[in-house]
């Protein structure tokens, strides 16, 4: 039985806006929630409870890595699948999974060992229960994503950090420390997968046909390297950072390198990686459509990660003061110092994107092994001036990593650097006007304050908002204009059909 999705023309481009508006609706819910659970549980719980679940979860993460051998792309990026590679693909996953369990469960005291902290391996070995749930809500999200329905799996995001809100603060309310953000990743798993075979209407089998398999395991497996690379550039850091410095440290680096990235993901990752990939891959054979709708995303993306990176980066010190206490001030630095690395990673998710959805993967793998290492050897360098070296070492390793990427995408479009360059110029202009208005308001406020207040950061994100949008309105650039007239006229439209 062939298990496909038609969509040409325009209502591929519906599809995609109808799909990122979910998502965007989705990510919206998610990034609030999600802030106001970190900024609860920094007033309950200590840096120590963050750096053990962290020391925890890079091992975690890292046999998840493991179980996901990237066959759910392979079947959104494959034009026609049948029955068959759904449940070979699920069977697949299932004996890893299982696998990797018992494996983790096996050798978690050798992780406690190793930070010398034998309660991160007690955490471990009951975080890799969730690794149970996998197959099931993998593969229902993938058939999801591949029929462009994103509502559901907006849907089962927002439940899943619900769940997980509640559940942490619960448990972290009652004292349990660092069980409270175990119990919380528990809850929040079971229910995300049941939403999401509920909603895909899928039933689990447990078919399995060699053939099927190989069809997916050739673009998977890069995908597999890909993401097991991409894993380890994000925490060879946290790894170098727990062993030199312990628990405590480790939390403060984790609260300042978790700001940075979650930012990204509301705005690129989770976006790159459902809508766009699905996209990407229905036009992979027409290079003029792919490189605009690749610039497309680019103009937009800067609009608004270039105003929030620029933002964050002079307000660090208040937001981190105002939202989690003054015990987490040692992560302000090294957050500043992420956010140029927030803006760089905006380029290589979406980059990245595009070039997986045209099948080229295995030199991107290269390029993410050589950068690696580089990482490596850098974050250990850089640990000698403690976590701002290190943050300092990731910004650095995220900008070659970028620049070699973002140049085999041009060579594989043949778009060129001014094209690329040029409709991002209006949002740069006015983020540095941004930046130096906040910047100019803040020092002639400081006579008058005290510290970090939150009227006196709701005061510089408003004088940001308002020179930002005013630099754009007076520079009025082509691009953004024909881009907001479009906006409003999918606004338009998606109104007059909800008012019908």
């Amino acid at each position: 039985m062939s298990v496909h999705t038609n969509t040409k023309g325009a209502s591929l481009s519906q599809a995609v806006k109808k799909g990122i508006a979910w998502n965007l609706s989705g990510r919206v819910v998610i990034f609030l929630i999600s802030l106001g659970t970190s900024i609860v549980l920094a007033r309950l719980l200590e840096p120590e409870d963050f750096g053990t679940y962290g020391m925890a979860l890079i091992f975690a993460g890292l046999a998840s890595r493991f179980g996901d051998v990237g066959f759910g792309l392979a079947l959104i990026q494959r034009k026609e699948i049948q029955s068959e590679h759904v449940s070979s693909c699920f069977v697949a996953s299932v004996l890893l999974f299982v696998t990797l369990t018992v494996v983790t469960i096996s050798v978690s005291p050798l992780v406690g060992l190793f930070f010398e902290n034998p309660l991160a391996g007690r955490v471990l070995s009951i975080l890799s229960l969730t690794f149970l749930a996998s197959p099931f809500s993998s593969v229902a999200r993938v058939l999801l994503q591949r029929q462009m329905d994103f509502r559901g799996v907006a849907t089962a995001n927002i439940v899943d950090h619900v769940a997980v809100a509640v559940t942490c603060i619960g448990f972290a309310w009652q004292g349990q420390g660092v069980w409270s953000l175990v119990y919380g990743q528990l809850a929040g798993t079971l229910l995300r997968t049941l939403v999401l075979l509920t909603w895909a209407g899928w039933k689990p089998n447990l078919r399995f046909r060699l053939q099927a398999f190989r069809d997916l395991f050739s673009f998977g497996f890069n995908i597999f390297l890909k993401n097991l690379l991409i894993y380890g550039s994000d925490k060879v850091d946290y790894l170098i950072t727990g062993k030199q410095f312990g628990p405590g440290v480790l939390g403060m680096y984790e609260k300042a390198f978790n700001l940075m990235d979650i930012t990204v993901k509301e705005m690129s990752a989770k976006i790159g990686s459902g809508v766009l990939f699905s996209a990407f891959s229905k036009i992979q054979e027409d290079q003029t459509r792919l490189r605009a709708a690749y610039m497309k995303i680019i103009l937009t993306l800067s609009l608004v990660c270039f105003p929030v990176f620029s933002g964050l980066f002079v307000v660090a010190p208040s937001v981190i003061y105002v939202c989690f206490g003054e015990k987490w001030l040692p992560s302000a630095v090294p957050l500043q110092i992420l956010c140029i690395a927030g803006i760089l990673r905006m380029y290589l998710q979406i980059t990245s994107t595009a070039i997986n959805a045209m099948g080229y993967v295995a030199t991107e793998v290269w390029m993410r092994g050589a950068a690696l290492l580089l990482l490596g050897v850098g974050c250990w360098i850089g640990s000698f001036w403690g976590i701002a070296g290190v943050s300092t070492a990731v910004t650095l390793t995220t900008g070659v990593l970028a620049v070699s990427i973002t140049s085999y995408f041009f060579m594989l479009t043949d778009l060129s650097i001014t094209e690329f360059v040029w409709p991002q110029i209006p949002a740069a202009v006015s983020s540095l006007v941004m930046t130096a208005t906040v910047l100019a308001y803040q020092r002639w406020l400081g006579g008058a304050t005290e510290g970090h207040s939150a009227v006196t950061l709701l005061c510089s994100v408003g004088v940001g908002v308002i020179s930002y949008v005013g630099t754009l309105l007076l520079l009025r650039p082509a691009s953004v204009m024909s881009l907001l007239s479009e906006l409003t006229a999918d606004l338009k439209l998606m109104l007059c059909r909800t008012t019908q």
